[in-house]
């Protein structure tokens, strides 16, 4: 499966590259609520045309215990 230039493959590897690392993975609002200094990061993406391929994205990121923000647009 292709989203936007890379494979969920890809996609895998850059998740279990941030569970091996030190940073910590915040949605936006999680962000927003804690207020973290340091060492974290922001997964958030933005759904403009297929909200299957979004789907796909997080179920990937489901066994590695990721979770990301959704922006979901209604109007194209």
């Amino acid at each position: 499966m292709l989203f936007n230039g890379f494979r969920i493959e890809d996609y895998k590897r850059i998740c279990t590259a941030i569970v091996n690392s030190k940073y910590k993975t915040y949605t936006v609002r999680k962000y927003l609520e804690e207020k973290p200094q340091r060492d974290f990061i922001i997964l958030r993406h933005d759904v403009d045309y297929n909200i299957n391929e979004a789907i796909k994205i997080a179920e990937t990121e489901l066994p590695f215990g990721i979770n990301s923000t959704f922006f979901i647009r209604l109007n194209n």
